[in-house]
This record gives structure tokens, C-alpha cells and sequence, in this order.
């Protein structure tokens, strides 16, 4: 649903996502991307933190996630980065 820009529908599911599971990266980080989409940048850097405390660590993927370029320097991708293990 999120590759098909399938927004509100991806929302729903990705809240049971992080209900159900919610140390799960991929969770919040399919969340920091609706957020983007909705140009919430503060949800977006949260939720990116999040994935990241929980694991996330795939630096070519969060630099190259259009969603997160369009913000530009509303969040910053490379503080983000710098947590990464």
C-alpha cells in the first residue's frame, strides 16, 4: 500500500503495525514515511529515531527515500544517521 501510494489505507495498518509490534523498525519507519507524505516533518524525525533506536540501520535506504529529500532540511537525515550502529 505504501508503494502504491495508497496513503490513508497504509496508515491503518501501519498504526496496527506499531500496536502489534512495536519494537519492529520496519514499523516506524513505514510510519515516518506517511508522515513525509503528509509533510509532517517533527512525526517524520520522531518516528525515524524510533526506527532507528529499534534497529534500523540501512543508511543507503534513508538517504535515498524520496519522502524524506522532499523535506529537505526540515529533518536532519544526517543526525539521524550518525545514530545508526
Amino acid at each position: 500500500m505504501i508503494n502504491g501510494n495508497k496513503n490513508s489505507d497504509a496508515a491503518y495498518f501501519v498504526d496496527l503495525y506499531k500496536l502489534a509490534d512495536p519494537s519492529n523498525s520496519e514499523a516506524w519507519y513505514f510510519s515516518a514515511i506517511l508522515n513525509a507524505r503528509n509533510n509532517n516533518a517533527k512525526g517524520t524525525e520522531g518516528d525515524l529515531l524510533k526506527a532507528v533506536a529499534h534497529g534500523f540501520n540501512d543508511k543507503t535506504r534513508l538517504m535515498q527515500q524520496t519522502e524524506f529529500q522532499q523535506l529537505g532540511t526540515q529533518i536532519n537525515l544526517a543526525q539521524i544517521e550518525s545514530k545508526m550502529k
